[in-house]
């Protein structure tokens, strides 16, 4: 026979002002918690109410649920780290029915087009040691030394100041 979970609902919400109080706490199973919250999202329309009632019935997760909290704080979800599942969902949205040009080869005149209009800068890379080396494609020494490319291409962006102890000049 299984176990039956109880929650502690406010009675008013904390997101209203509702306290900890015990004459504003009830215990509901998770169904009787869920329809509460749906009852309070319906009649006053708060977004805590509707996160709440989705969330303990399961039609959103976790990620949606903090997504969306921070959204309504203003804030941005850019560098938080992402779920199996959110990954997997931005993955589908970025795969061939969403992404003209999925499944195109690049021919090799283009590969070495590209590979030259990379070539125009010189870079001058100065280590912690005190060593300097040059190099005409960023993307290639990076890759060749283990450094993360697009850090590299920041640092000579001057979006940062430095990778790993590495300075990098660039000039044409």
């Amino acid at each position: 026979m299984a176990k039956t979970i109880y929650h502690r609902h406010h009675v008013t919400p904390r997101h209203v002002g509702g306290t900890d109080d015990p004459e504003n706490i009830v215990r509901l199973t998770i169904i009787e918690h869920a329809e509460a919250h749906r009852k309070l999202f319906e009649e006053y329309g708060r977004w805590q109410d509707e996160l709440a009632w989705k969330g303990l019935s399961a039609v959103i997760g976790k990620d949606e649920i903090i997504s969306r909290v921070l959204k309504e704080a203003g804030k941005s979800t850019r560098g938080r780290k992402q779920s199996i599942e959110e990954r997997k969902r931005r993955s589908i949205a970025q795969s061939k029915e969403k992404n003209w040009n999925w499944g195109k080869t690049t021919s090799p005149e283009t590969c070495s087009r590209i590979s030259k209009s990379l070539e125009k800068f010189t870079y001058i890379l100065f280590f912690q040691n005190g060593t300097t080396e040059t190099t005409t494609n960023l993307k290639k020494y990076s890759r060749e030394h283990n450094y993360n490319p697009a850090n590299m291409c920041d640092v000579a962006n001057g979006k940062r100041k430095h990778y790993k102890g590495i300075k990098i000049l660039k000039f044409l």
